[in-house]
């Protein structure tokens, strides 16, 4: 259902008979970007919706439009500026889409670097680092917490206390601390050449950037609905994430791609929505403290 309203019922729908493009193509790409929602809304966990808009932090840094953000219902304020523009939060996000249609190769890199630039805004410590969910997350940060309490001793300085505590803040090694970035399109066109081959040439290219973080940035991953699913493995099994734990190595490291072709039954499909599934229920959103967007001075009065 879902394969043929993204390639044929949309067409349909907007292209022109004469072949002179589309009708309202603004409407095309947002018809197409509800049918993600679609298909989502049967796989995501409870408390998580998509919206669209801009991403937007403390220090007043704004991310460029997004066509698909994911973020936790209980926790997202609502803001909308004048021209009914949505405003989303960094620590109640948990993931972030684009939805397009045929994309060249070299578009394919500047829609991927896009999605980086979105994913780095969105990797800075929160104020409260105890994630409000999921659950399993909060108890493991708030075990972590106390152990390092105890391990600096009866008495430790505010500073000491204060760089123990953000330590348990790394998404460069912490996957669920990072937002799920995701690229849907209808095809790939990229001319000659075998399409993993292809995308290998992206994927494995050295990261803009550098350190851990370079990594962890990247998309996690990318559906053609026509073509097929990239994302990534690890030690021979297949992981969502373009850096994780190896355990021959001991360490965290970059992971390598993988590629699952397009079929008749939609494998491909099912797996990107299986894995996005899975890690949005996985990543973690925080509390939003709404003076943390406001510059408000206050006047001490000792007694």
């Amino acid at each position: 259902m879902f394969h043929s309203a993204y390639l044929d019922v949309s067409q349909e729908i907007f292209e022109r008979p004469d072949g002179g493009g589309l009708y309202h193509p603004g409407e095309f790409g947002q018809y197409r970007e509800s049918l993600v929602k679609s298909l989502m809304s049967s796989f995501l966990p409870g408390g998580i919706e998509f919206g669209s808009g801009f991403i937007v932090d403390s220090n007043n840094c704004r991310s460029s439009q997004v066509d698909l953000i994911a973020y936790d219902v209980n926790e997202n304020p609502k803001i909308e500026d004048s021209s009914m523009r949505r405003f989303f939060p960094v620590e109640t996000t948990v993931g972030i889409g684009e939805v397009k249609s045929k994309v060249k190769f070299s578009e394919l890199k500047d829609y991927l670097n896009k999605l980086e630039a979105v994913k780095r805004l969105c990797m800075k410590p929160p104020r409260t680092l105890i994630p409000s969910r999921p659950s399993w997350r909060t108890h493991e940060i708030v075990a972590a917490q106390l152990d390092l309490r105890d391990s600096l001793g009866a008495r430790p300085s505010p500073r000491e206390l204060s760089e123990a505590l953000a330590s348990t803040f790394n998404p460069a090694e912490h996957n669920w601390q990072a937002k799920f970035s995701f690229l849907v399109c209808s095809e790939f066109s990229f001319g000659n050449g075998d399409i993993p081959d292809k995308l290998k040439e992206i994927v494995g290219a050295p990261p803009v950037g550098e350190g851990d973080e370079a990594f962890a940035a990247r998309h996690n991953a990318l559906l053609s609905v026509k073509d097929g699913y990239q994302s990534y493995c690890s030690e021979g099994l297949h992981s969502p994430y373009p850096r994780a734990y190896n355990h021959k190595l001991e360490m965290h490291a970059a992971t390598g791609m993988s590629f699952i072709p397009a079929d008749e039954n939609c494998t491909h499909i099912i797996a990107f929505a299986s894995d996005l599934a899975s890690a949005l229920a996985d990543t973690a959103s925080y509390p939003f403290i709404a003076s943390d967007y406001f510059s408000i001075k206050r006047s001490e009065h000792p007694w």
